[in-house]
């Protein structure tokens, strides 16, 4: 009876697995964004301090970035 049960958890977590792996795919096959990032850059020169922001929105088919104050 142990055996069984053991089996029973194995098979419902690698299909669950497997079912959550899918869903992951088909959310970065079908969208052109899914990862958002976003940078401060700092230049230091002697007299002033410049921050600059880089935002970068990056998915399976495209990057695009984009820099500004």
């Amino acid at each position: 009876m142990r055996e069984c049960t053991k089996k029973t958890v194995l098979s419902a977590t690698t299909t669950l697995s497997a079912l959550t792996s899918f869903v992951c795919l088909c959310i970065a096959v079908s969208t052109d964004h899914w990862l958002y990032a976003l940078e401060r850059i700092v230049s230091d020169t002697s007299t002033t301090v410049n921050i600059t922001y880089k935002r970068t929105a990056t998915g399976l088919w495209r990057k695009c970035t984009q820099i500004g104050q």
